[in-house]
């Protein structure tokens, strides 16, 4: 699991159908016709390029098109192959015999510290020590451009897809959760302290708890004032809670009388911080339902 980065279920599906996947894999079964690769000229210089290329790969380094031809051509040279052209059809075939794709880079996963992680793993079982799953809270907050539509849609095959810039309006949105799966009524933070939209409304009836500033961002009074809030509630249902943050300077370090803050490492949020592990995506992706 720690190696691949995946959960353990998949481990176990993996494991649990080995024999299929295998006899699978050696009878075709998948639709994809294996080929018997084809010795070539260059067949030399195309195992030492993909042995370079896994190898770079594995330590998370970027590659382009340009920088296999420029490796390949090196290969070449080294190996007295004087007629050897790194063309465009060279590198598209390569590609496809091993199934290399070009994807966009996303996430900050790779930069996160590996042995602040492994340090922190192993102090959270102190961290919680004496709370149970219900008392066990994390929260984060998250911007959501709250009138952008799809820049995607279904189309006729050969139809012109045109369609004008997205709506960059945002708004900050606050969630809480815990560990047992309860959420907490959702913070969302705009620019208005009472928006036209509101004009006939009690802002206090809405379903969500709405605080303004001039940015919509989340500040460290507006997180105060909810934490104070959080902690009354707490304290009225008679709960001890243990609540994770992250270390933004907009979340203050204060003591409660029902609620302890505990706090991820540094610039680990995108590999400590479970909200960020799909409840805020799930919540945009409904959100975005709704809308369309």
């Amino acid at each position: 699991m720690k190696m691949f980065n995946v959960s353990n279920t998949q481990v176990y599906k993996i494991l649990k159908k080995k024999m299929e996947i295998l006899k699978r894999w050696e009878t075709c079964a998948n639709g994809k016709i294996k080929r018997e690769l084809k010795k070539t000229a260059n067949g030399d210089v195309n195992e030492i390029v993909w042995e370079w290329f896994v190898s770079v790969r594995a330590k998370n380094h970027r590659l382009s098109g340009p920088m296999v031809h420029k490796y390949a051509k090196k290969v070449a040279e080294k190996l007295g192959k004087t007629e050897f052209k790194a063309s465009n059809g060279q590198l598209e075939s390569f590609r496809k015999m091993h199934r290399i794709v070009f994807n966009e880079l996303c996430g900050e996963s790779s930069d996160v510290n590996s042995e602040t992680i492994e340090a922190w793993e192993a102090k959270l079982p102190s961290i919680i020590k004496g709370y149970e799953p219900e008392y066990i809270a994390n929260s984060d907050e998250t911007g959501l451009f709250f009138r952008a539509l799809l820049n995607k849609s279904l189309c006729l095959k050969g139809e012109k897809c045109l369609g004008g810039k997205l709506c960059k309006e945002r708004l900050t949105v606050f969630l809480c959760g815990f560990m047992s799966g309860e959420m907490e009524k959702t913070l969302v933070i705009g620019k208005a302290a009472k928006s036209r939209c509101f004009r006939n409304m009690d802002i206090q009836k809405l379903p969500v708890e709405w605080r303004s500033n001039k940015k919509a961002w989340m500040t460290s009074q507006i997180m105060e004032e909810w934490l104070t809030a959080f902690n009354g509630r707490m304290k009225m249902q008679n709960w001890h809670v243990l609540l994770f943050l992250d270390n933004a300077t907009c979340h203050p370090h204060i003591e409660l009388s029902n609620v302890r803050l505990a706090w991820f490492p540094p610039n680990t949020t995108s590999v400590s911080q479970p909200v960020d592990h799909g409840i805020i995506r799930n919540v945009k992706v409904h959100y975005r339902k709704l809308l369309m």
